[in-house]
């Protein structure tokens, strides 16, 4: 297939807020968007003689206003009451299209569509922080999230039926505190946080076609916790620990399908509802349940010579177990990759050599299925890389 995207956006966002620290503090702004978007892919149909072409033309433009009103030392000292609201517009618009030939003949258009979705919603944010002194303070907020609808233009998708998606909703909850210790040479944070989704949009393979498409799921819930750990044991010496554990499942997500219900002449007399899959209590597809990550800084000072500093950078990532699919029938499991880099820095020059996943591990990047053709696919994670980047400040 050959694929050509050509996308044009414009934005702007104007923020007035209060410019002095008093028992109130306010802003408001207004913030929008205008985006239009052509895609075109072009290629063979390599389950038949034939050559296809889809085109999609998007213009989507979007408005928000929004405001954030913060009281200090709320009821007694050292507690702040962040209250927020925004107001999110958005119209979408898509121009579709599908032509196709078969054996080197004529293009024969089959589709020509044009769909309009306009969505609206009111955000509220109310959070509270406590400061118990200069190195500990805690805080616990309640937010709504939301996620716009769209489109898919896969050509294997029922227009009628999956063509669009809708807006997400959610509740979002976290507690947490943030410290310091030791002379500030030791950070801790920890975090609680809670998601209550509706309408969640997550990617499926295209019912009997090939693929992948965005629908949206009854309800699902996202649980868990995040700890990250700085420490500055001695001079030019960093090390950063983060622990994340997610538990993402769905509270009700039931697939149905219509089918025809025909008599015994074989005549069509009705329809029906069918279940098709029932995906209660299972994970969400690519939520890893763990994470880890651990970097080491180091920085070596020069007072003469050539060189004003060098700068020595170890990270490892650890992704844990995750499902592909909805029926948490298919899994990556744990893996981790290290990355280093060596930065030599002098004067307005910086010369970087860096290497990702050094040790070569082996992991699969993402999996997707042709229930046309009952095959499924995983994309291999990139392997070794290395390379060297040059810096020049003027």
């Amino acid at each position: 297939f050959h694929t050509g995207d050509k996308q044009n956006m414009i934005s702007q966002e104007f923020v007035f807020k209060s410019v002095k620290d008093s028992k109130y503090d306010w802003l408001f702004g207004a913030y929008g968007f205008y985006q239009n978007m052509d895609q075109q892919t072009t290629g063979d149909i390599f389950t038949a003689k034939m050559e296809q072409d889809i085109r999609s033309g998007f213009d989507i433009s979007g408005l928000a206003l929004f405001h954030q009103s913060t009281l200090n030392d709320f009821l007694f000292e050292n507690l702040t009451l962040t209250a927020g609201i925004r107001l999110d517009l958005e119209k979408d618009k898509l121009d579709y299209s599908l032509a196709m030939a078969v054996n080197g003949g004529p293009w024969n258009t089959t589709v020509d569509e044009n769909y309009e979705e306009t969505f609206t919603q009111v955000l509220p944010k109310l959070s509270l922080k406590y400061k118990f002194n200069n190195s500990l303070n805690s805080y616990a907020t309640v937010s709504k999230g939301y996620k716009s609808g769209g489109f898919n233009t896969n050509s294997s998708i029922d227009i009628s039926e999956f063509r669009s998606y809708d807006a997400e909703n959610s509740w979002n909850y976290e507690l947490g505190f943030k410290s310091s210790m030791l002379n500030h040479r030791l950070y801790f944070d920890a975090a609680v946080f809670y998601i209550d989704w509706t309408d969640q949009q997550i990617d499926v393979p295209v019912p009997g076609g090939r693929g992948n498409m965005k629908t949206n799921a009854g309800e699902s819930v996202s649980k868990g916790v995040e700890l990250f750990v700085k420490g500055r044991p001695f001079k030019n010496f960093e090390v950063t620990i983060g622990y994340g554990y997610t538990h993402a499942s769905f509270k009700e997500y039931v697939l149905y399908e219509e089918i025809d219900v025909k008599n015994e002449q074989g005549q069509i007399v009705g329809s029906e509802l069918v279940e098709v899959g029932n995906y209660n209590d299972n994970s969400i597809p690519y939520v890893p349940k763990s994470t880890l990550n651990v970097g080491l800084n180091k920085i070596f000072e020069f007072e003469n010579g050539f060189l004003n500093k060098m700068v020595a950078n170890l990270n490892y990532r650890g992704v844990g177990e995750h499902y592909w699919d909805l029926s948490n029938s298919v899994s990556q499991d744990y893996y981790g990759l290290f990355d280093a880099k060596l930065s030599f820095v002098t004067g307005r020059v910086q010369l970087d050599i860096w290497g990702k996943n050094i040790f070569d591990t082996s992991y699969n990047a993402y999996y997707f299925e042709i229930r046309q053709l009952n095959n499924s696919y995983v994309q291999a994670g990139r392997p070794a890389t290395m390379g060297v980047n040059l810096k020049v400040t003027f």
